[in-house]
């Protein structure tokens, strides 16, 4: 069939409209779906909008509005993970897109991560210099993250920008202000609070804060002392291995434990402390010998910005009923804490220690354990919403020389542990240590066929405690001791139980 001119005009907008008819049908699906996912989000039915807005990533992989919607849904499931995965793939196409930075950074900050999300938010007021959201947002991550006057010129800013957000910003002007110790500052900051939005939560934590600080402050007391007395049950109080002809001994005793401290210089940044820690038990049992440890200390401390540098020096005295010295230890730990904001802080140590022990062995004795120890640590910890306290991550080396061959070793150690806050006031801290302990030397009571002692040992520490009025405290805790090693004699379990009563003076 032959078609004239005329005839190619007319037909040419139909084979247009053939060829572009499943490209529109698409479009318009895509646009229902996405309303769809927006009515159904509104009314928080989640899945269903989920499922909408990725019908339309399927028709157009690159809707910057819908992988936004996703990543909000994702929020709203708790799963902050796919939520950050939402948000990249969006910026990854439209970089520029100050709300989306601001978004995710919000997501950063409630999720903890705040030195990411404040770069967030230093891109946001990059794009947009004038959002007053994005100025609050990095106030609040400056404080959190410790930098307390960093925060202080975006709360300022954010208030001049939105008079509506001016509560918040002067709340946590008031908060940076008392962290920095300008306490008048601090309290005309939470008046502005308080009077701003007076009925709500965070104008009564303003006028709460004002008050407090409105209050005359008595001077912090430089001493702290305390009396414990309690009773512990020892399953085996000689560390006796599991293959000696000798069954370990159940034994109980009455212990006290004394402790005091007395801060004598007390400067903005640097602090002399002095105290002392007691340890003497009474055992019911007459062959189970009565110990004494007495041990005081010394400990200074400077801050250099967010590092606190710590030195301490305790000297231990170990006594055998009252007239029997046992052991003179001599310890130095150099130390730094580095403070990371409310969520964290690092500690960085170094044990050095001496010991002495009187008259125990003959000095050419494979058991003399007189000589000297290293131990290098780091410990990490985490400040984690209630009922957690606090969650901690240690390691250490530990390196053992002494005048005899039996005690000589390098280890490992690694901690983890937490504490939490209850209901009712109760307390819980507990800690686990696995301790690796290679020998250098064969040990005198193992078979002629083993090398050198190695031992596995886990041990377990726990502790309950409540105060029952302003100065009594009361406590239970235990210690479980399980350690494996390739020499039976040293082969052993040990569980110790204790429950005390504590007066703080």
């Amino acid at each position: 069939m032959h078609f004239g001119p005329c005839a190619r005009l007319w037909l040419a907008p139909l084979v247009l409209a053939w060829a572009l008819a499943p490209t529109a049908q698409a479009s318009v699906q895509s646009e229902i779906a996405f309303h769809r996912g927006v009515i159904a989000y509104g009314e928080e039915r989640w899945d269903e909008a989920k499922q909408q807005f990725e019908r339309v990533l399927v028709e157009d992989s690159e809707d910057a509005t819908a992988l936004k919607y996703l990543a909000l849904i994702a929020q709203a499931q708790d799963d902050p993970a796919l939520a950050l995965g939402y948000y990249d793939r969006a910026l990854a196409i439209d970089p520029e897109d100050a709300a989306l930075v601001l978004d995710r950074g919000t997501l950063l900050l409630d999720t903890g991560q705040i030195a990411e999300a404040r770069q967030a938010f230093d891109r946001a007021i990059e794009l947009e210099p004038d959002n007053g959201k994005a100025q609050l947002l990095a106030g609040m991550a400056a404080y959190r993250a410790g930098d307390h006057e960093g925060a202080k010129p975006h709360l300022e800013r954010a208030g001049e920008l939105d008079p509506t957000l001016s509560d918040e910003a002067r709340y946590y002007s008031g908060l940076s202000e008392a962290m920095l110790g300008n306490m008048q500052a601090a309290a005309s900051a939470f008046d502005d609070a308080a009077t701003q939005s007076p009925l709500s939560p965070l104008g009564q934590s303003a006028q709460s804060f004002q008050q407090r600080l409105e209050q005359p402050q008595e001077p912090a007391r430089r001493w702290q002392a305390s009396f414990a007395v309690g009773s512990e049950v020892d399953s085996n109080p000689l560390i006796i291995g599991k293959s000696t002809a000798e069954e370990g001994e159940t034994d109980g005793r009455v212990v006290l434990r004394p402790s005091a401290s007395y801060r004598f210089l007390d400067a903005e940044d640097f602090s002399v402390t002095a105290g002392y820690d007691g340890y003497l038990s009474v055992h019911f049992s007459r062959n189970k010998p009565n110990i004494q440890i007495h041990n005081p200390w010394l400990s200074g401390s400077y801050d250099v910005g967010p590092v606190r540098l710590g030195l301490r020096y305790d000297y231990s005295f170990t006594m055998v009923d009252t007239d029997d010295p046992l052991r003179h230890l001599h310890r130095i730990t150099p130390s730094a804490l580095v403070r990371q904001g409310d969520w964290g802080a690092s500690l960085l140590y170094y044990q050095f220690n001496t010991q002495d022990f009187d008259g125990a062995t003959d000095p050419k004795e494979a058991f003399d354990r007189d000589g000297e120890r290293h131990v290098p640590g780091f410990t990490q910890f985490f400040f984690l919403p209630e009922p957690f306290t606090y969650v901690r991550l240690g390691v250490l080396g530990s390196f053992q020389d002494t005048d005899g061959t039996e005690f000589e070793h390098d280890g490992v150690e690694a901690q983890f542990g937490a504490g939490y806050d209850f209901d009712f006031g109760i307390s819980l801290a507990w800690l686990y240590q696995y301790k690796y302990r290679d020998y250098d030397n064969t040990s005198v009571v193992s078979s002629p066929s083993f090398k050198s002692r190695q031992d596995d040992m886990h041990v377990v520490t726990a502790e309950f405690s409540k105060m029952l009025a302003e100065h009594w405290q009361v406590s239970v805790g235990m210690a479980l001791t399980f350690n494996d090693s390739n020499v039976p004699f040293y082969d052993y379990t040990r569980h110790i139980g204790g429950a005390y009563v504590t007066y703080h003076f």
